[in-house]
């Protein structure tokens, strides 16, 4: 029988307005916990998902989204601010981006239009997107598909 999931969301940086005006959140799971991993991120927020070997479903409208990690495959609904990958052997699927940062090794990475600059740094990658970004790869057997928009 599978275990289920326990996610904690650590918001830090509220204000006195509400929790809805939260800066800062970070997803962080127990290592025995199994299944999904499920949070959202919007303008002014900051999503941090750490995890291996899971799914991870993220609904964004705006924000910054950072995913560490190995083994993940990461869906994000609508569109982020930035989205920044570190790790390997992750399988992401994006909405729009302003931008797009992916370090590690063996990502394959499907955003939709990026607006302002895409990141590679790594080896294997393989990164697809729309848009006319500034775009920079370091490393080596690395596969960027770009069309503009």
């Amino acid at each position: 029988m599978a275990a289920a999931a326990v996610v904690f969301f650590v918001v830090v940086g509220v204000s006195a307005c509400s929790s809805t005006d939260a800066k800062d959140q970070t997803v962080v799971s127990p290592t025995t916990s199994e299944g999904p991993v499920t949070g959202f991120v919007r303008d002014g927020q900051v999503l941090h998902v750490s995890r291996n070997d899971v799914s991870v479903n993220i609904q964004a409208s705006g924000g910054e989204l950072i995913v560490q990690g190995d083994g993940l495959t990461v869906t994000v609904s609508g569109n982020v601010g930035d989205l920044i990958l570190t790790g390997s052997n992750n399988t992401v699927t994006s909405g729009d981006a302003d931008w797009l940062e992916v370090n590690g090794s063996s990502n394959t990475v499907k955003a939709g239009g990026v607006s302002s600059t895409v990141r590679i740094e790594g080896s294997r990658n393989d990164v697809s997107f729309s848009g006319g970004p500034s775009v920079r790869v370091r490393g080596t057997n690395n596969t960027v598909n770009g069309k503009p928009q």
